[in-house]
């Protein structure tokens, strides 16, 4: 991704979801699900600053749909010794793997 697109998709509302969105396996990934990303995220959130980056294992928990399209899911990191812990970022879901479900215990 570049710059601006990434400032663009911030201007996304997060909305929620009933059903599922598919990771990049396929698998099912639902509303609260944890993921983790698939490959080395960077997202920009504004010109002047540097990048949020995101590595494979990870965890993010999903927040919802990015104007409710299931294709890029916001997240919030999950990671409490993240630099950015509690920081909202949106990811396509094709880039995501899903970790654990909602409600079931640690993967």
């Amino acid at each position: 991704m570049t710059l601006y697109p990434d400032i663009e998709m911030r201007k996304s509302k997060s909305m929620w979801f009933d059903d599922e969105a598919s990771d990049s396996l396929g698998r099912p990934v639902k509303m609260y699900s944890v993921v983790t990303p698939i490959e080395v995220i960077n997202q920009y959130y504004s010109v002047s600053e540097p990048p949020l980056v995101v590595h494979p294992g990870e965890r993010l928990l999903v927040l919802g749909a990015a104007d409710g399209n299931k294709s890029f899911l916001w997240l919030e990191i999950d990671e409490k010794a993240h630099s950015f812990a509690m920081a909202d970022i949106c990811i396509a879901a094709s880039k995501l793997r899903n970790v654990h479900e909602a409600g079931e215990g640690s993967a």
